[in-house]
């Protein structure tokens, strides 16, 4: 059986267990193997006959055909076929009798552990795969020889006679083939004409002495030597010579064979034999032959390290040799089977032997090697499988020991307080007699560290030991102070302490301990004592698995100990809450559940309802007593609840001695007998009579707010956190929601609004409801034609029908129509200035294009007329600029459009449009401008107004003589605009008025007292600032900021 090492193993898996052929099936695919899987015996076999199998794993029992048998059958099929036998028998050789005589690889028992299963597929494979590499080597070799054979067996043989001069007498039509000569060509010609020169001399001298002597030391010789073509060519050849005598003299027969294609094939098989050593010496196994008497003929390199000698050294050595006397042993049943043909089948523990090399362990798959139906040696492939052992030698001590550690759990597990002591000295005798100690204790420490106990200790009745005396115990304060800090002690001979513990080691002499180690108990990171172990009838080493152990042992009686502790900690704290529940306002209480008879009740019922305790222990006493109103359903909670919850909670009302109601929480735990029915109840009253009646007091409120906000004459709405509606009043159902009631729909469903007022008004509702406690949310949009102000309120009673967010609207449509016109008559205010300004620029250009077109009627030289036509048209646009700055101004801000200002471009503009007017006079203008500034998005005619407004109050306030100063500043954030005159200033008292409506410093009726309230309300718009100082005799300053960057939906809402 060969297989294609390039494509994942083939496993094949025969059990009638289908869970069992599942589970293996996913574990060896998750390996990367191929994998099938059958039921039946006939089943396996048709898989082998038909397909090619690596590895098989084979259960014993099958249903149709014996597993064994099945064996027997595939190793006719395929010797070499590893087969893994799966039983459930946990000794199988006691079942099946020994299993090398079955030819199994090897065996599982069920159930079966995954890592020693992979482990056995793994090796199987590898022999699988070794089986197969070493049939290719073998088939390689033996091609390479039939090769050579065929050609020498094919190569015609040459046969030359010569007499006794060397002159050839006779030849073949081999001869012929061979030399290129015929036979008539070379008859009578000497020998030499068929070698090569340097032959020649050597050929004479030879062929004189044979004649002389009649006879040669050559003949019946075979030599290497060249022949030579009539075409001159040069091959190699063998030669066998012969001579006889004739009546002639001596004669001579050569049989010359072509050996060029023998060298060739040698050639190459001493190249297939380096590339097979190289592989060979590469491979993992170690690879041994042994001819039949056991003798090593060939080995590669992993063999001699693996036998603990070079490669070279392990030739022409008996293998037993190099084994232990043991092993050795075992190999003498199969050897001398093999000399007398009759093969031993390959043992179990000769698989497994040791070489001298004691602290190796070497696992041995043999192959017989026969030729002509005999024996002639055996192939030995062997891999080390020291950690292999030794793993199974740990596991199974190591699965002793959690078999013993699983014991003593289960003995904690049912023990009762009364019992943990006993099951803990119990434990430490477990302990004792699986670690070899005679002496076990368990030593606590006092949690304020003063004292040091041993409760609990056991000796081994056989020795000599006996109980640690308390003072003994004192004594070796260097031995518990080192355990009292957490680390453990490994004392194999008490000559390995330190010299501080002296003291100790003359103790622990006295007491003829020999070996000591110590693990710390550690509860909740706090040391509470240690478990020691004491070797008295000799010394002891525990070693780490001996540690791992005990560690968990010790948490086994670290548990023990807590739980007694716990316990007593609890049976304290059940009397102490006993007693705290009978001073508490909480009413305890325990009933009969089939009965509802009551078999406790605390001492607060008779404060709570007037009744001595004793009349509750009577029959239906309190179900009598519940609220008519109230009992059936109590009861009927009661009853279904008990069945289906073991804790539930209800609220009912029951009546006092004096006639009162009162109010209770009743708090129920269920508890259940062995078969899971209800049996009794536990549970506590609280009183909530008081909360029961604020609860109506609130509830009367909820009412009176919900007719304070029916009855308001502003839409209200209250909303969820998903914008729904839950409540609105009958303003708003009037406003947006005539004749239907919009509860239960998304509040834009009802508003209707435009996207981005919508996600505007969307955004203020979330962020109001995540704020705790949230500012009121304000804002405006417009909707049905109108504009509205809201703000968002939270309702502060939490109800089904007023619990969420309040949405409250003002109708601020007429407002702002007001304040348009407020706007627009500030801005008419200033008109006659604007006017008779506008009048005194417009005059003379007037005048000048009445006076032109005059000269140009009468003028007929086309020269003058086309100056006087650039005239006109020079007069023309200046008379256009004029008429634009007034219209710009004059123009309703509503109709202008938001776009990127130059603000020094503004202000000379603003200079401009005062400086026609009558009243700028000798005013001289200083400009402080930062260039460049950044543009700002605005209205043109909201920044003219402004400035023009300031400007015009400082060109008043100084008559028209002194210094008016424009500045502007870039900071990080903001443009600065500074505008200061150095006129008579502005009293402080009437300063802090200077922003009010209607207030002004000029004389009645030189101003309407809205200029600058309307200033500050623009700056505000675009979310800046405006500020003024004023010093009297010194002139007065205002100084607006602008944001970079700022909202412009206030702007948008303003319009």
């Amino acid at each position: 059986m060969s297989q294609d090492l390039s494509s994942p193993p083939t496993i094949l898996i025969v059990d009638d267990d289908s869970d069992i052929r599942i589970a293996l099936t996913d574990l060896l695919r998750s390996e990367g193997h191929r994998v099938k899987a059958v039921e039946t015996g006939r089943e396996a076999l048709h898989c082998i006959e038909h397909f090619s199998i690596n590895t098989v794993i084979l259960d014993v029992g099958l249903p149709d055909i014996d597993g064994l048998a099945v064996l027997q059958a595939m190793h006719e099929h395929h010797p070499r076929l590893p087969i893994i036998l799966v039983t459930a028998h946990t000794t199988l050789e006691r079942s099946l009798g020994p299993l090398d005589l079955h030819g199994a690889f090897a065996y599982l028992t069920k159930p079966y552990d995954r890592e020693e299963l992979k482990s056995t597929v793994r090796k199987a494979l590898g022999l699988s795969a070794l089986a197969s590499r070493t049939e290719q080597i073998q088939r390689a070799l033996g091609g390479s020889e039939l090769r050579f054979r065929s050609v020498v067996e094919s190569a015609p043989d040459a046969i030359v006679l010569a007499d006794q001069k060397g002159n050839i007498t006779n030849w073949n039509r081999a001869a012929e083939h061979q030399f290129g000569y015929t036979e008539a060509e070379v008859i009578g010609k000497p020998l030499t004409i068929l070698m090569p020169s340097q032959y020649r001399d050597a050929h004479q001298r030879a062929l004189h002495h044979v004649r002389s002597i009649e006879q040669s030391s050559l003949i019946g010789k075979t030599l290497e030597l060249e022949g030579l073509r009539k075409d001159g060519s040069r091959f190699p050849i063998e030669l066998s010579l012969g001579s006889w005598v004739t009546e002639e003299g001596i004669a001579f027969s050569g049989i010359i064979r072509d050996i060029s294609w023998r060298k060739h094939i040698e050639q190459e098989l001493r190249e297939s034999h380096e590339r097979l050593q190289t592989i060979t010496d590469h491979v993992s196994d170690g690879l041994v032959y042994l001819d039949r008497a056991g003798t090593i003929t060939w080995s590669n390199c992993q063999a001699g390290l693996l036998l603990g000698h070079p490669s070279e050294a392990l030739a022409h050595r008996p293998f037993r040799t190099f084994l232990s006397p043991e092993s050795a042993t075992l190999m003498e049943p199969r050897l001398a089977g093999i000399q007398r043909n009759e093969p031993v089948p390959l043992q179990e523990d000769y698989r497994q032997i040791r070489p001298l090399r004691h602290s190796v362990w070497i696992e041995i798959n043999a192959t017989l090697v026969q030729k002509d139906e005999q024996v002639t040696g055996q192939l030995l492939a062997m891999r080390d499988v020291t950690a292999h052992i030794r793993m199974q030698q740990e596991l199974q001590r190591r699965h002793m020991a959690q078999q013993t550690i699983a014991a003593i759990s289960r003995r904690f597990l049912h023990a009762s307080l009364e019992t943990i002591d006993s099951e803990i000295v119990a434990t430490l005798g477990v302990v004792g007699a699986m670690m070899d100690a005679d002496r076990v204790s368990v030593i606590l420490f006092d949690p304020e560290g003063q004292d040091v106990t041993n409760p609990y200790i056991w000796c081994a009745p056989e020795t000599r030991a006996v109980p640690w005396e308390p003072d003994s115990l004192k004594s070796l304060s260097w031995v518990t102070g080192r355990l009292a800090q957490g680390a453990s002690l490994d004392v194999p001979a008490l000559s390995a302490l330190p010299p501080e513990a002296d003291r100790e080691r003359a103790v622990l002499q006295t007491a003829q301990v020999h070996s000591l180690f110590a693990l710390p108990l550690i509860c909740n990171n706090t040391v509470i004592g240690a478990l020691q172990l004491d070797a008295i009838a000799h010394p002891h080493r525990w070693d780490g698995d001996d540690r791992a152990s005990l560690t968990m042992i010790c948490e086994i009686i670290v548990n023990a100990i807590e739980r007694k502790r716990l316990e007593l900690i609890r049976q304290q704290q059940d009397a102490r809450f006993r007693r705290l529940a009978e001073r508490t306002n909480i009413l305890p209480w325990e009933a009969e559940f089939a009965t509802n008879r009551l078999s406790y009740i605390g001492p607060q019922a008779r404060a709570w309802f007037g009744y001595d305790p004793e009349e509750w222990y009577e029959d239906h006493f309190w179900r009598d007593h519940i609220h008519v109103d109230d009992r059936e359903t109590v009861l009927r909670v009661r009853r279904e609840a008990a069945h289906h919850q073991s804790e539930y909670e209800l609220e009912y009302r029951m009546y006092a001695a004096d006639g009162r109601t009162v109010w209770v929480h009743d708090f129920v735990h269920v508890r259940r007998d062995s078969e899971g029915r209800p049996c009794t109840l536990h549970g506590f009253m609280i009183d909530i009579t008081k909360r029961m009646q604020t609860q109506e007091l609130l509830q009367a409120a909820r009412q009176e707010l919900g007719a304070i906000l029916a009855n308001l004459p502003l839409p209200v709405f209250i909303l969820d956190r998903d914008t729904r509606i839950l409540y609105a009043n009958a303003s708003a159902q009037q406003a947006f929601s005539p004749g239907s009631r919009p509860l239960g729909l998304l509040l834009q469903d009802v508003l209707t609004l435009p996207l981005e007022p919508w996600q505007r008004l969307q955004t203020d509702i979330a962020a109001f409801a995540q704020a705790d406690p949230g500012p009121p949310g304000e804002g405006k949009f417009q909707a049905r034609g109108r504009t509205f102000q809201y703000r968002l309120f939270d309702t502060g009673i939490p109800s089904a029908c007023l619990s969420g967010i309040g949405l409250a609207l003002w109708d601020r449509t007429d407002y702002h129509t007001l304040q348009d016109q407020l706007i627009q008559s500030e801005k008419l205010s200033g008109l006659g200035t604007l006017v008779s300004s506008m009048a005194h620029e417009m005059s003379n250009p007037m005048q000048a294009i009445l006076g032109l077109t005059e000269h140009l009627t009468e003028e007929t030289d086309p020269e003058v007329m086309q100056s006087l036509a650039q005239d006109l048209h020079r007069i023309g646009k200046h008379v256009t600029v004029v008429l634009r700055d007034f219209l710009a101004y004059v123009r309703p801000t509503a109709y202008s459009t938001t776009v990127p200002l130059d603000v020094n471009e503004r202000l000379q503009k603003a200079v401009e449009m005062v400086h026609r007017g009558p009243h700028f006079g000798q005013v001289h203008v200083v400009t402080d401008f930062q260039n460049p500034l950044p543009p700002l998005l605005a209205r043109q005619a909201d920044l003219d107004q402004i400035f023009i407004n300031l400007i015009t109050n400082a060109v008043q306030a100084m008559n028209g003589r002194g210094r008016l100063t424009l500045a502007t500043i870039l900071t990080d954030t903001t443009i600065r605009i500074r505008i200061q005159d150095d006129g008579p200033g502005i009293p402080q008292d009437k300063l802090k008025k200077i922003f009010e409506p209607f207030f002004t410093t000029k004389p009645m009726g030189l101003g309407t007292g809205l200029g600058l309230c309307i200033v500050q309300k623009i700056v505000s718009k675009y979310c800046g600032t405006i500020e003024v100082e004023s010093q009297l005799g010194r002139g007065t300053a205002f100084t607006l900021e602008f944001p970079l960057t700022f909202p412009t939906a206030s702007m948008q809402e303003d319009s």
